[in-house]
């Protein structure tokens, strides 16, 4: 498998405050929210959005992601450009309609054996990995490569976003790229293998989820300029779980059923476990704020004790043979209620866990483990768990209602990390069906 992204990833927040700055539609708001629900991150782009109408940045067009990708897959499967024996190219944003893109991918590599092209979607690599498994079937096809490209986000006037609901979707969803991989006929070698591959569709007559009707001999004729994928969500939602119901009675006359595979991934069903996850992260606040409180208010209240009788908690500290019991009497319960106080409130958390995480320690390693002698003493212990509190406040922080949150605010410390889900080449792979492989 290869892959070819134009540039680093771009992250929402940064996208939507660049095209808000730029172009004076508000968007920030309503983007990110869409962004949580979708799941989404970051995105790479081949535009820089520095003007309304944009075409691909120099080597970051479409054919020229499709080739880099594909170069990348033929590497991975120590395979050559002649070793092809023909291309499968699926698109929605190709260069221009005729040529077809991948007739421009194929001079970028310098393969002149034949080719195609799918003008589909999400559904263009299923199609085209059928096709491929009837060409790789042949007698004396070695090597058939399946390139999948998009550069959607030139289809997109960042100032329409802000009154077409469409729109705002597709900036904050479509990204760009390409991925490819090379398909042959099996040979038992090693790697993964595909057993069963089904495309279909679920009935005739009904209206498209997603469209660019313009551009076509039907719509010649563009009003405004530019180019606009349109979304038809009452269509998605009515279809959508038919769709993956239609493809779960496939898989089982395949012989993939729940009880013989080991993952069933519905993309909508991933997004909605993605989203609960996210949800459940933002709410981690409250969680921070619970225990800060109770662990804090709890070594305030113990360490304020100490203070008033120094004499007899030194007593204590000479009996367990700690060196210096006066000194470090007062070190400990002074360490309790100050790092208490500053706990409750969120001031310096961080660097306030770690001496009271040396404070448990110390009481567990002088005092505590004379007196436990297996497991079950040992985790009845409090101030195992105590440590754990702070250990855990160290790594998440105080969140958002502490004054260490408001002093970084101030200084303009809280800017959020672009989010980056990495893409890594895969190892040569060869997938299987019934005589077919990809690899």
């Amino acid at each position: 498998m290869g892959t070819a992204l134009p540039g680093p990833p771009v992250s929402i927040t940064e996208l939507l405050t660049r095209v808000e700055k730029r172009f004076g539609v508000a968007v920030s708001r309503h983007g990110c929210r869409l962004a949580r629900r979708l799941g989404i991150a970051s995105r790479h782009i081949c535009r820089d959005f520095a003007a309304r109408r944009e075409a691909p940045r120099q080597g970051h067009s479409n054919p020229d992601l499709a080739a880099a990708a594909l170069r990348a897959a033929l590497y991975e499967a120590h395979l050559e450009v002649g070793d092809l024996t023909y291309l499968i190219g699926h698109t929605t944003s190709p260069a221009r309609l005729v040529p077809p893109n991948i007739a421009l991918v194929a001079d970028r590599l310098g393969f002149t054996g034949p080719y195609m092209e799918l003008r589909q979607a999400c559904t263009g690599f299923a199609n085209a990995l059928v096709i491929a498994q009837g060409l790789a079937s042949v007698a004396g096809v070695k090597a058939v490569a399946i390139i999948g490209s998009k550069t959607g986000s030139v289809y997109f006037d960042p100032q329409r976003a802000g009154e077409d609901f469409c729109q705002l979707v597709n900036l904050v969803m479509m990204g760009d790229g390409a991925a490819a991989i090379v398909v042959g006929p099996y040979d038992s070698g090693a790697g993964a293998r595909v057993s069963g591959n089904f495309f279909c569709q679920v009935g005739l007559g009904r209206p498209p989820g997603f469209t660019l009707d313009a551009g076509g001999s039907d719509e010649p004729f563009i009003e405004g300029g530019t180019l606009e994928f349109e979304h038809d969500f009452t269509a998605v939602r009515d279809n959508g779980p038919e769709l993956f119901y239609h493809g779960a009675a496939a898989a089982r006359t395949l012989g993939a059923d729940v009880e013989t595979v080991d993952y069933v991934i519905p993309l909508f069903a991933r997004r909605r476990i993605e989203g609960a996850i996210h949800l459940l992260n933002e709410q981690q606040w409250i969680v921070q704020l619970l225990v800060r409180v109770f662990v804090g208010y709890f070594f305030m209240e113990t360490g304020w004790g100490k203070l008033h009788n120094l004499d007899g908690f030194a007593q204590r500290f000479a009996g367990w043979g700690i060196p210096w019991p006066h000194f470090n009497a007062a070190l400990s319960a002074y360490t309790e209620f100050i790092g208490g106080f500053l706990t409750i409130f969120g001031i310096g958390t961080r660097l306030v866990s770690i001496p009271m995480i040396i404070n448990m320690l110390v009481a567990i390693l002088q005092v505590n483990l004379k007196s436990v002698h297996n497991l079950d003493d040992f985790v009845e212990l409090d101030e195992p768990l105590y440590a754990l509190a702070y250990l855990w406040l160290l790594i998440s922080g105080p969140g958002w209602v502490s004054v260490d949150y408001l002093i970084n605010r101030v200084l303009g410390l809280n800017v959020p990390p672009t989010e980056v889900s990495p893409v890594t080449p895969h190892n040569s792979a060869v997938l299987k069906h019934d005589t077919v492989t990809v690899r």
